[in-house]
């Protein structure tokens, strides 16, 4: 994370206020910021980098804050958990590539399901294909064909 202002109504060129790398960052619990060091934390209201230091500049400036790549991930893990549940994949329109769903399903044993969860995936995979097929149409209902 790099953050740097420029005056505004005087533009005495580009001071550098903070140059963290978000990675050696510790998350904390508790939302203390230490002296000596960085602290990024986790609340309700969102992710906190917090430090301490000195500032003596006079006037108006434009502040920019830069985030890498490895900020951003940092930030949202620290914000979101290492697991993603399908909730926050939906909700914010992410999509899985081809490589995750692959690998997703090379971990996936059927050995280890029980019928009753295959028969509710593929019950669940071919109600919502028939419901596609014909929105305002009911389900038909077949009776149970016996063997005499």
């Amino acid at each position: 994370m790099k953050m740097t202002v420029r005056g505004w109504s005087r533009d005495m060129g580009q001071k550098q206020l903070a140059d963290f790398n978000l990675s050696d960052i510790p998350i904390a619990s508790n939302g203390t910021a230490y002296p000596d060091r960085p602290t990024m934390y986790s609340s309700w209201r969102g992710v906190t980098v917090a430090w301490c230091q000195p500032m003596r500049y006079m006037g108006d400036y434009r502040m920019d804050i830069e985030f890498s790549r490895q900020d951003v991930l940092k930030l949202f893990r620290a914000k979101f958990g290492s697991e993603l549940p399908a909730s926050l994949i939906e909700e914010h329109g992410f999509t899985l590539s081809p490589e995750l769903v692959k690998s997703v399903l090379k971990t996936v044993k059927l050995a280890d399901l029980t019928l009753g969860e295959l028969a509710s995936m593929a019950a669940t995979s071919s109600d919502e294909a028939t419901a596609a097929e014909n929105p305002a149409e009911p389900a038909k209902v077949r009776p149970l064909l016996r063997r005499v």
